[in-house]
């Protein structure tokens, strides 16, 4: 029997026990007979506690999904639910912000070759960041594991283990290294964020040449350098480019500025300089040049719309030639330190 299982399902629950500031849900409870291939919630919305571990639960249905949350799921314990060590067929997961620790679950990707999604993002998992040792995971589209304390270095075959995913998050960790090469085989991805990290090293021209679908690209933050992409840069479906309080340094190449789709640029707290001899065709609306009178920093930002087109130059060694007749200058206070 194929049934869905459903947070909503447990909302009357809740109404009815209003004057209770915690609702535990025991999954044991679930009536005779009921075998869902999902359970899920778009959220519990921190107002509902799922307690999974005690008592022991030994599920006899396979489940596709799971979503959960926000749940306070095993908020005793902090245990990813062991029920989960028996399913093998799941396609969907989420178990965001939960507060959940221990090990990144390698085992869950081991376990579920058909795994599209997984959402760990807001937990607190810890220890390095491993995949399983065989490439039978090859339709993972989704991985966040952002606002972690994952540590370690990123595995060198990563994108050959995941050559299909679209979007990938793991800022807000103390990833440290270098970022693989391999990424760049990952031609379908389209947002990358590692941000907020301790990634160190040049961005891999094989990443600014193989990612041809990349549309949103986050990289603040780190201990990168070297001079930004080269003559390979092949992103030509950007949109969003941050590259800010990293140590990046020369010139910016015309071929990022002039990217036809490219929305928002940047390069705050880097050491770029150079000439850019005329600004971008595609912008053809009004700008505002800020030149804040704290805080020297080389930045330039490119925000075409949305948000507001906004050019940044605030003491940096890039110059901008010819500027539009009517581009007017507009005065305001430094930016906020880092």
């Amino acid at each position: 029997m194929k049934d869905v299982f459903l947070y909503n399902s447990l909302q009357a629950f809740g109404r009815f026990c209003d004057k209770q500031k915690i609702i535990t849900a025991f999954l044991t409870r679930l009536p005779d007979g009921l075998m869902p291939t999902r359970l899920a919630g778009t959220s519990c919305n921190n107002d509902l506690e799922v307690e999974a571990e005690y008592p022991p639960w030994n599920p006899t249905f396979t489940l596709e999904v799971l979503s959960l949350s926000n749940c306070k799921l095993n908020n005793h314990t902090g245990v990813i639910p062991s029920f989960l060590y028996g399913q093998h067929d799941l396609t969907q997961v989420d178990l965001s912000h939960n507060n959940l620790s221990g090990q990144f679950p390698t085992w869950l990707l081991e376990n579920n070759p058909k795994l599209a999604y997984l959402n760990l993002r807001n937990n607190s998992f810890r220890g390095t960041f491993h995949l399983p040792l065989y490439s039978n995971n090859m339709t993972l589209l989704q991985l966040d594991i952002s606002n972690n304390y994952i540590s370690g270095q990123l595995s060198s075959n990563i994108g050959t283990l995941l050559p299909n995913l679209q979007s990938l998050n793991m800022s807000r960790n103390s990833f440290r290294g270098s970022i693989p090469p391999s990424v760049g085989n990952m031609t379908r991805l389209r947002t990358f964020d590692l941000s907020d990290n301790n990634f160190s090293g040049e961005i891999p021209e094989h990443v600014a040449s193989g990612c041809v679908d990349m549309q949103f690209l986050r990289l603040s933050n780190n201990n990168l350098h070297g001079r930004i992409f080269s003559t390979s840069f092949n992103m030509t479906n950007l949109r969003y480019l941050f590259l800010d309080y990293n140590h990046f340094m020369g010139t910016l190449p015309p071929s990022v500025y002039n990217a036809s789709l490219l929305k928002i640029l940047g390069i705050e707290e880097d050491n770029i300089s150079g000439r850019i001899e005329s600004l971008p065709l595609h912008l053809s609306f009004s700008f505002s040049l800020s030149l804040p009178l704290l805080a020297p920093t080389s930045a330039l930002s490119i925000f075409l719309s949305p948000p507001p087109p906004f050019l940044s130059l605030s003491f940096s060694l890039i110059t901008v030639h010819p500027l539009p007749p009517s581009l007017p200058l507009l005065f305001c206070h430094s930016r906020p330190n880092k």
